[in-house]
């Protein structure tokens, strides 16, 4: 006779998990993850920003699990964190929303030097085929 072990359900892992057991939160990453990652892909179009969204979602998620009221209510629970951080992340611009590529520096001083120098070369050369 053979016994088929029924799965725990999200309310009994989250308060094992709440309690210190790291294989319970583990459990629920493993259930959890890739419908978080779907809603990240949804809402930011890309798949590694996905990824990303959803690996900051779950830190926090262990992070804050204290907080979470209904215990059987862990899913939507973690589907709003990972909203949370997919909105934050596209309202910033994405990974590198301040920074921008070296050639698109406009006040960079030694650019404007150089071309300062090199406007003053042309004229002095204007200057003398005259």
């Amino acid at each position: 006779m053979q016994t088929e072990i029924q799965p725990k359900p999200d309310h009994e892992l989250v308060a094992r998990a709440r309690e210190g057991d790291p294989d319970a939160f583990g459990e629920l990453v493993r259930r959890h993850r890739a419908r978080a990652i779907g809603v990240a892909k949804t809402l930011t179009q890309d798949p590694h920003m996905a990824e990303d969204i959803v690996q900051e979602a779950l830190v926090k998620a262990f992070l804050k699990l204290g907080t979470l009221v209904d215990e059987g209510r862990f899913a939507p629970w973690l589907s709003r964190i990972v909203r949370n951080e997919a909105y934050m992340k596209l309202r910033r611009g994405g990974p590198h929303g301040k920074e921008r590529p070296f050639a698109a520096w406009t006040g960079f001083p030694n650019r404007g030097i150089a071309r300062t120098n090199e406007s003053h070369a042309m004229a002095d050369l204007s200057a003398r085929r005259e």
